[in-house]
């Protein structure tokens, strides 16, 4: 893979997750290949010596673009975390939403939920009041119905891939103008789902 079309699509990728309230799949192909890219590359810049005459000007530059994809990475697996906390925590049982995370992200999910509700439970446990305890199962309630995906929302994105997106959506874009790349559309997110998931389109 070319390392300037990989990173393309990496950050079309890290776009369309930051501006949807839906965790999207969890991209392991292009995640574990920056991860191993960036674990080499600081391995052969580790051999030389910053201080040496050889470390030179271009070795700089390596090193900036490497932790500019660090960060990437970084905030790519921040805005999931954050997703997950604030809709998917509750519904961990739920298959189709452990379908999207990666191995870690479901531990990480079901640890979090776990002493979560733990904590709160043993918070209102020492209250004998029945109405207490009745106002816990309706908020542990309230969470599990707030843990729902999020669809009927307006997006903005431009499109990436004019024929493809044509042909998914003929029936309401007959034709596209020569500058459809720098065009912005606006959509309902549940009728460019699928779209934002194969990275047809880019959100903004």
């Amino acid at each position: 893979m070319k390392i300037p079309s990989v990173l393309n699509k990496f950050q079309t990728l890290l776009s369309n997750e930051e501006y949807t309230h839906e965790l999207l799949p969890y991209n392991f192909s292009i995640v574990f290949f920056f991860h191993e890219l960036v674990h080499y590359k600081f391995y052969l810049l580790s051999k030389k010596n910053i201080f040496s005459p050889y470390f030179d000007y271009f070795d700089q530059l390596k090193k900036m673009e490497l932790d500019r994809i660090i960060y990437l990475l970084k905030n790519y697996h921040k805005i999931r975390i954050s997703k997950i906390e604030k809709n998917f925590v509750f519904k961990h049982n739920g298959k189709k939403f452990f379908n999207l995370m990666s191995l870690p992200e479901k531990i990480y999910t079901r640890a979090y939920n776990f002493f979560f509700l733990k904590n709160i439970e043993s918070f209102f446990s020492h209250f004998d009041s029945p109405k207490i305890k009745n106002k816990f199962r309706f908020t542990k309630r309230i969470f599990n119905e707030n843990g729902i995906e999020t669809k009927d929302f307006y997006v903005f994105f431009q499109i990436l891939n004019k024929k493809i997106f044509q042909k998914k959506k003929k029936n309401l874009f007959y034709s596209l103008s020569v500058s459809y790349k720098t065009e912005i559309y606006c959509m309902k997110f549940s009728s460019v789902r699928r779209l934002v998931f194969s990275g047809i389109i880019f959100l903004v």
